[in-house]
């Protein structure tokens, strides 16, 4: 354990080792995606890859609730481990596993049985339609592997160990690149047979993880009799990662609500900003890296009091971020095209989705200052105020902006994805606010702060 203690040592060299693993996780994560997009776009019709791409944007509402509500996890056993209390580690993941559980149960059911409920709500092309419930519906059957997937992961980086769910993603991946190859372009399924796929591959590092965890030897108990409801850590863990569960669905949603938009243009237009959203989930990994290492690291900084440490690891990370982010966003500019005809090499797919993407370049940097900002913001529990940023972001901004400028004729899909990065900046500006308050604070209590007076 003692290698995964953030509280002493270099920071710069702790937060990037520990950073680098989450990296290459989010990669295979935004491979694991996208392999379905490329193997579907080079191997089967317009309507297989409108359909796996807004299906599967669909289905990221509910993985994002899900990743959200993990957080609460992340965060208790981060501050427990800098306080150096593992007592109680086993009982808080057992109180995670039967969250999660139930969780997983819900999500069966109620996305499995109405697909077609679901492709109707974001406006499924006519000829995508019918692939587009499919997706849905196996996907929501498959719950349990996509929500067990992420909680998992999320004990995993809480306990300091961002190795083992990037062994766990790179198992997934090449899993469902083998069955993507095999059920769509050797036995022509289209987008049924990547929704397969997935779910078996998110199954087997399901497997891979749970044997990681029984073998793995700690110096914590962990017990199967903990895998029930906590009075105590189940009240933490739901009151810390609802806020942002919450936050991740409605942001999500608002996404979600830019789909409909663009699914209403045409299959050609929602197929290219399909593959467009996909594309921007690799042009945003090192921001999205840099942010969930902050969350944990910030974490145990605080568990230990160590505010002045974790504020020097927020201004590192965001160093790095931007300075990333600005050269990522003016190479996409410049090449954006050539990047998009990875993934589909019809240009009337590839027109409108470069469109949407030259308006995703200012988001490109615009991130890599929030997500971290949120990281760190988290780290202090301050998860209420990370779900009312981006409910503000979302509904003041990005969907209100997106519907106004779809009613402008001709209708522009660069002005459409302005939306986004219009949110984006007002959110930054709110977290400026809210640092400089929080600071203030803990100048004032002079560092006493406590994982007890941080709502735990």
């Amino acid at each position: 354990m003692s290698s995964y203690d953030f509280t002493k040592g270099s920071i710069n060299k702790k937060l990037t080792m520990f950073m680098l693993p989450i990296l290459l996780s989010l990669f295979l994560q935004q491979l694991y995606g996208a392999v379905d997009v490329w193997v579907v776009g080079n191997f089967s019709t317009s309507a297989d890859l409108s359909a796996v791409s807004n299906g599967y944007q669909f289905i990221s509402i509910f993985i994002n609730f899900v990743a959200g509500l993990s957080v609460g996890t992340t965060i208790i056993l981060g501050n427990k481990i800098g306080a150096k209390d593992t007592f109680d580690l086993g009982k808080v993941i057992g109180a995670s596993i039967y969250i999660f559980l139930l969780v997983s149960l819900i999500f069966t059911f109620s996305i499995g049985l109405n697909g077609d409920l679901f492709a109707g709500l974001i406006n499924a092309p006519t000829e995508a339609f019918d692939k587009t419930s499919s997706y849905i519906s196996i996907l929501g059957y498959g719950s349990l592997f996509l929500v067990s997937y992420n909680i998992l992961g999320a004990i995993f980086r809480g306990l300091g160990d961002s190795k083992t769910p990037l062994f766990a993603v790179a198992v997934a991946t090449v899993v469902n690149i083998g069955l993507d190859l095999l059920f769509v372009k050797g036995f022509g399924l289209g987008a049924y047979g990547a929704s397969i796929a997935t779910v078996i591959a998110q199954g087997v590092s399901v497997i891979f993880s749970l044997i990681v965890i029984f073998k793995r030897k700690t110096n914590f108990t962990f017990k199967m009799s903990y895998i029930r409801y906590s009075k105590k850590y189940t009240k933490s863990i739901i009151a810390l990662g609802m806020p942002l569960a919450l936050n991740s669905f409605l942001v999500t949603l608002s996404f979600t609500f830019v789909l409909r938009i663009t699914n209403g243009l045409g299959v050609n237009v929602s197929a290219g900003v399909g593959v467009t959203e996909r594309l921007i989930g690799f042009l945003m990994l090192i921001p999205m890296a840099f942010g969930s290492a902050m969350g944990a690291f910030t974490a145990q900084n605080v568990g230990a009091s160590l505010h002045d440490r974790a504020k020097k690891g927020l201004y590192f990370s965001l160093i790095c971020s931007i300075s990333i982010a600005l050269i990522v966003a003016v190479f996409t500019l410049l090449f954006g095209q050539n990047m998009l005809r990875i993934f589909s090499d019809d240009a009337a797919v590839i027109e409108p989705g470069y469109e949407y993407l030259k308006a995703y370049c200012f988001d490109i940097f615009f991130t890599a200052i929030l997500f971290n900002a949120l990281g760190y913001f988290n780290g202090y529990s301050k998860t209420a105020f990370t779900m009312v940023n981006g409910i503000i972001g979302a509904f003041a901004f990005r969907v209100p902006l997106s519907y106004l400028f779809s009613l402008i004729t001709p209708v522009s899909i660069f002005l459409i994805g302005l939306a986004t990065p219009s949110g984006t900046l007002f959110q930054i500006i709110l977290c400026i606010i809210w640092y400089i308050l929080l600071q203030k604070k803990l100048k004032k209590e002079k560092g006493k702060i406590t994982p007890n007076k941080i709502g735990l």
